[in-house]
């Protein structure tokens, strides 16, 4: 079960045309359960280890996040503003974990798990200050600095007591720059952004860990703070319409990830990447839409995308690596035309 409360308060009691603020509250309440069947031969051991695990997991969740936060817009010239933003929150979240057997009843080899309960809270404030600057109507200069979080918590898959631990927030700390531009008499869009992201107590999932483990080798399916790392990057995207019913659109994207701290007992070392961080991206697609009669619109599309190779695993390997791939994908699409322009125009308020 899950309770969701926002309320927000927006210029309820304005001060005049120089400020724009927001201030509001949001309170989340769930309730859930953990659960799967867990089967592992030989308990990942060379040679089997005498462990044959075959057990359900019966875990109640138990999450809640309370917070409050305000929102400013300064407006100190027509082209010129300045955003300055707060935001508080509480975090609590308890796991109990169960291991049964098929039949229901408590799993002997991991006994000392059952009923074993680990709650995790933490606080944190971050906050955005960010500067706008309107060229022209059609061009537009940003650049921001803001810190975030990714949640604490319990480690959801322990098959040991010894590994039934809480790790920390992933915290960062976000450099951004770009430009938004409509062009062509709002018939192109480019937009483009540079980022340098810094990242404390980074979060991945080892599955080795036998610093924490009651024998080495032992199965493992660890959350837990890695390091620290930095993300620096760049994307850019484009759109245009060159004549009515032709769109032409495309993207890319470039990221540089790299700890700049890891603990030796996860096996990261400093010249590995992050899981599923492809370092280029890249999109593009073409549409022409075309009038059938008086009451529908025919539009095939074509779309090709590319993803260099990403690693599966926190701890790289080569048996873990996806090499980089690209897909081609067309789509044809009849559509009655004046919903088209209904949406055209919802899209355009």
């Amino acid at each position: 079960t899950t309770e969701i409360y926002t309320l927000s308060l927006h210029d309820a009691l304005p001060i005049c045309d120089l400020l724009d603020w927001t201030v509001g509250a949001y309170y989340y309440d769930a309730n859930g359960r953990s659960g799967g069947r867990i089967n592992i031969p030989g308990g990942l051991q060379p040679g089997g280890g005498g462990l044959n695990f075959d057990f359900i997991m019966n875990d109640p969740v138990n999450t809640t996040s309370n917070s409050a936060f305000l929102h400013t817009e300064w407006h100190l010239t027509d082209a010129l503003s300045v955003i300055g933003a707060i935001r508080y929150t509480d975090d609590k979240k308890e796991f109990t974990f169960n291991r049964l057997g098929a039949d229901g009843t408590i799993y002997a080899p991991l006994g000392s798990l059952n009923d074993l309960t680990i709650p995790y809270t933490g606080d944190r404030i971050d906050y955005r200050v960010a500067v706008n600057y309107e060229w022209s109507p059609a061009f537009m200069t940003y650049a921001q600095v803001a810190t975030g979080y990714k949640g604490g918590g319990v480690n959801p898959r322990p098959y040991f007591a010894s590994q039934a631990l809480t790790f920390e927030p992933e915290e960062l700390t976000s450099y951004e720059a770009g430009f938004k531009s409509s062009l062509l008499a709002g018939r192109a869009t480019f937009n483009a952004a540079v980022f340098h992201n810094k990242y404390s107590n980074f979060q991945a999932t080892v599955l080795q860990c036998d610093s924490i483990s009651p024998f080495a080798g032992a199965p493992c399916t660890q959350t837990t703070n890695v390091g620290d790392a930095e993300i620096t990057g760049a994307e850019a995207e484009f759109s245009v319409e060159p004549v009515d019913g032709l769109k032409l659109d495309g993207s890319v994207g470039y990221l540089d990830f790299k700890y700049t701290r890891v603990d030796p007992a996860t096996r990261i070392s400093l010249d590995m990447t992050n899981v599923y961080t492809p370092e280029w991206t890249a999109a593009g697609g073409i549409q022409y839409t075309t009038p059938i009669g008086t009451d529908y619109e025919l539009a095939p599309r074509l779309d090709v995308s590319y993803r260099s190779r990403v690693e599966g695993n926190a701890i790289n390997s080569a048996a873990s690596s996806i090499d980089g791939r690209v897909l081609l994908n067309a789509r044809l699409t009849r559509s009655e035309e004046h919903t088209s322009e209904l949406q055209s125009r919802i899209s355009s308020r």
